[in-house]
């Protein structure tokens, strides 16, 4: 348990499926032997639900896809809590498997927990993949423009003033309170 882990013990919750190598690579190509990728452009973690299998198999099959990586190396995870649904659970770890692009941590997959996800991915983060040159949190219901992203990325390092972050402005939106929502 780190100093943080120590200050924070409701961060400390296991990885039940954790794909170490996720950000790692063969060398030479033809070995068993894993080292990390020094050349990973861009490590795309990706928060989803349990049962949000078809978003899931959308992004491998479009803008996460192996095959579209137009300026180097990019990795993909996804991030999901745990079910008490043993038969999702199984589905769960079939799909880690296949595609061991799973990242598993133990704790009830609610959107009440969406914090506690994000908190989760940025440890693993720190943890795995922390040599990834940019990270990038997308949405399962969203839709990443990789070319235009890392056409972006290329360009030469950012400035103070280039630096951003995006989302959307929900004006006179007010926070709901209600300890049973």
């Amino acid at each position: 348990m780190d100093k943080n882990d120590e200050m924070n013990p409701q961060w400390h919750l296991d990885f039940l499926i954790n794909p170490t190598r996720l950000c790692d690579t063969l060398n030479p190509p033809d070995s068993e032997a894993y080292i990390r990728d020094p050349e990973i452009k861009l490590l795309v973690l990706v928060p989803s639900a349990i049962d949000h299998f078809t978003e899931r198999r959308t992004i491998r099959r479009t803008w996460g896809s192996v095959s579209n990586q137009p300026h180097g190396p990019m990795r993909l995870g996804f991030v999901l809590g745990t079910t008490s649904n043993s038969t999702e659970e199984d589905l769960i770890m079939n799909e880690s498997e296949i595609f061991g692009d799973i990242i598993q941590a133990d704790f009830q997959d609610t959107y009440r927990n969406l914090t506690t996800k994000s908190v989760l991915m940025l440890k693993w983060v720190s943890k795995h993949c922390a040599h990834a040159q940019y990270f990038l949190k997308a949405d399962d219901d969203t839709f990443v423009n990789i070319h235009v992203l890392t056409d972006i990325l290329q360009k030469p390092p950012f400035t103070e003033q280039d630096k951003f972050i995006g989302g959307f402005i929900h004006r006179g939106a007010q926070p709901s309170r209600t300890p049973n929502e």
